[in-house]
């Protein structure tokens, strides 16, 4: 899924960091991966309202995605050059046949 904000994307982004400041924003960000990771460990894949509680916190933490890149002046090519690097080590463990901990994922620690 690519994500590229549109100009009133980015313009509500900056204006809410001007209006509310880093440091809010930032703590804001945190809340919204904490609020996420609840959603996904509550759900039991079977529940339709857990789905669409899921899908609000990822479009949450995306939204925060955007803000902490005007935050940390991230390039957007810089974030695609490191998502295609971490695809890159995924996909040599699979072709590996390493099998991670089920309970370890794939995340930063790959």
């Amino acid at each position: 899924m690519k994500r590229i904000m549109i100009q009133k994307e980015l313009r509500i982004a900056q204006r809410t960091l001007d209006v509310w400041g880093r440091e809010a924003q930032v703590k804001k960000a945190t809340e919204e991966c904490v609020e996420l990771a609840s959603a996904l460990l509550h759900d039991t894949g079977s529940d339709l309202a857990m789905r669409d509680k899921v899908i609000h916190e990822m479009v949450d933490v995306g939204i925060m995605l955007d803000q902490l890149a005007l935050i940390y002046i991230v390039d957007p090519r810089e974030l695609a050059i490191k998502r295609a690097m971490v695809f890159d080590r995924l996909e040599r463990l699979l072709d590996l046949g390493v099998h991670l901990d089920k309970d370890a994922g794939v995340g930063g620690t790959m």
